[in-house]
């Protein structure tokens, strides 16, 4: 019998028997993120899986034409129970790579590459919000 749970107009399915997970919009009553547990998935089958996902094999940055050597980047790290799986790993280059590091999910990557090539501000507010919060400490201390 599979585990049901309800949050918040969804409805989560844990299957038994797969461990897949699903989430049903009560509202639309439309399957959405479904998670079929990936195991002993080699990186060159993930990389695969990011290229298709990724329309191609470039970098996750909309701008960079790089499609030599891309590395795979966990989007949850390691160091925090990151697993090298498709759902936590994106594609970037050499270049893009160090930018990306620090973020806690493949949203907040694919977000953060957006802003990296140019096609959203939002990180450039949070960064003078920053900036303006650090200069307020500068002149406390």
């Amino acid at each position: 019998m599979a585990h049901l749970s309800i949050e918040e107009e969804q409805l989560n399915i844990v299957c038994p028997c797969c461990k897949s997970e699903y989430k049903l919009d009560l509202k639309t009553l439309q399957i959405s993120d479904i998670r079929r547990p990936l195991r002993n998935l080699s990186k060159r089958k993930i990389r695969r899986i990011l290229i298709r996902e990724q329309g191609g094999r470039k970098c996750i940055v909309p701008s960079c034409q790089e499609s030599g050597k891309l590395h795979l980047h966990r989007c949850l790290s390691g160091r925090n129970g990151g697993r090298y799986i498709p759902s936590n790993t994106v594609l970037v280059c050499e270049r893009h790579h160090p930018l990306l590091e620090g973020c806690r999910s493949k949203e907040e990557v694919i977000a953060r590459a957006q802003v990296i090539g140019g096609q959203t501000n939002t990180l450039e507010i949070s960064d003078q919000q920053l900036k303006a919060e650090f200069a307020e400490i500068a002149q406390n201390a």
